[in-house]
């Protein structure tokens, strides 16, 4: 019974040992020198087998957990990948890994031939191919490819194409004049589309965009303009990453937003304004990742921010490098891939 007690608080100093930890930035790398192709990590995906995967500058990255297997265009090779640079890996939800370069181009990982399908894109009198942004799926399972003007393609599954959808004439005209940067579908199947010139809320059936912008003059306005990243809560509350404004949150019933912005009098305020990407895990954890500051951990209870950022006194703090993307795995393990730091886990 004795031994059995002593396990007991063994047990419980050492998952305290763990939890202070991590709270004092403790975490796992993985570079070059583990066999990283590039240390700039765009993208992170995992695929239903559990191999983890990675978009660099130099080729996709498949991790095993033990080695790195890089893939990397092959002159004269249609089945390998188009390009070098990888901008972006999306796994829809039948477990599909589709691969976006950094020059716009799409195509998709066929796992039992270990190699890739691509895809091509066509508009009506367009001597130049469009250049693919972003792509996500939405609630009816189709698959959206966006270019930075606007322009969207629906995949066919039945013919294995993307076509063209066209629509009217004044939403046409304002997705030209602008740069979108992300896509994301919400629990309603509302499309919210982050550009260069803010956010706007698009509704399919009346092809109808509402668009929310800056104003220093109205606290209750977007933060920034520039968006990068969305994300969505339990509360169907839409949260956005700007490069401009730090954290703004729309709050659906009172079209208000609320806004976190580094505040330097406050210690537990966002530590940066210029926001690369976002994630809210299944513990309902908000993670922000910053261009210049590293790493927050967002309470919302408190409403206060815990910074991880690299600390070249302690070997396993937080790398150096901007947060370039944040993806959580199927054991709930967080990973962070930087711009110049690898990875961090």
């Amino acid at each position: 019974m004795k031994r059995f007690l002593q396990l007991i608080i063994l047990n419980f100093i050492v998952n305290v040992i763990n939890c202070n930890a991590q709270q004092q930035n403790h975490f796992t790398h993985f570079t070059t020198e583990d066999g990283l192709s590039q240390s700039s990590v765009f993208s992170i995906v995992q695929d239903d087998i559990g191999f983890m995967w990675f978009a660099t500058e130099d080729g996709l990255n498949k991790f095993d957990g033990k080695k790195f297997t890089v893939y990397r265009p092959i002159e004269n090779d249609s089945t390998s990948l188009p390009d070098l640079g990888i901008r972006k890996i999306y796994k829809d939800r039948s477990g599909k890994i589709w691969v976006l370069t950094l020059r716009g181009r799409l195509c998709r990982y066929n796992p039992h031939k270990n190699n890739f399908t691509r895809y091509y894109f066509n508009l009506d009198n367009n001597i130049i191919p469009p250049k693919i942004i972003t792509l996500t799926e939405d609630n009816e399972n189709h698959l959206w490819a966006v270019t930075t003007k606007g322009e969207f393609f629906i995949y066919d599954q039945k013919k294995n194409i993307f076509s063209y959808k066209k629509f009217n004439e004044n939403t046409e005209k304002q997705f030209q004049s602008i740069h979108l940067q992300c896509l994301f579908v919400d629990k309603d199947n509302t499309f919210w589309i982050g550009t260069w010139e803010g956010l706007a809320k698009f509704n399919r059936k009346t092809q109808e965009l509402k668009w929310y912008n800056s104003n220093s003059a109205n606290p209750n306005s977007l933060g920034g303009d520039m968006v990068f990243n969305l994300a969505e809560d339990d509360n169907g509350n839409i949260w956005i990453a700007s490069a401009n404004g730090g954290i703004s949150v729309f709050n659906k019933a009172t079209s208000k937003f609320k806004v976190y912005r580094n505040d330097p009098a406050q210690k537990k305020s966002i530590s940066s304004n210029r926001i690369m990407c976002i994630l809210i895990d299944n513990s309902k954890r908000i993670w922000i990742g910053s261009f210049d500051k590293g790493l927050d951990l967002f309470d919302p209870i408190t409403e206060t921010f815990t910074n991880f950022s690299h600390n070249p006194s302690i070997a396993s703090s937080f790398s150096i490098g901007a947060v370039m993307s944040i993806y959580e795995d199927k054991s709930g393990g967080v990973w962070f891939g930087t711009g110049g730091g690898g990875l961090n886990r």
